[in-house]
């Protein structure tokens, strides 16, 4: 029984010491992540407000181009239908003739 014992302990140990290890590695790789991370969050925010403003300028710019497309084709389609009536009007008279 003595022996049982003393394999459990000695293998207790053994863990004991993987695990205290183990935790002291992760805490260097924290630490280490942490310490090399000096990422000014100010500056990042603002450097993101600019981009974020630069590409929503760039969106209302290619929507107003857009609008401005779509105005000069509802034109384009009155004209066209004003055309088609007018050249239904002239195939009418045409046919009275």
């Amino acid at each position: 029984m003595g022996i049982i014992v003393k394999f459990v302990r000695w293998i207790f140990e053994k863990f004991a010491a993987a695990a205290l290890i183990l935790g002291l590695g992760l805490v260097a790789c924290a630490l280490w992540i942490f310490l090399r991370d000096n990422v000014d969050f100010d500056q990042w925010r603002g450097d993101m407000l600019r981009t974020i403003n630069g590409e929503r300028a760039h969106t209302q710019a290619a929507l107003e181009d857009v609008q401005q497309r779509m105005d000069r084709i509802s034109t384009a389609i009155k004209n066209e239908n004003e055309r088609a009536v007018l050249a239904d009007r002239v195939i009418a008279q045409l046919n009275d003739l």
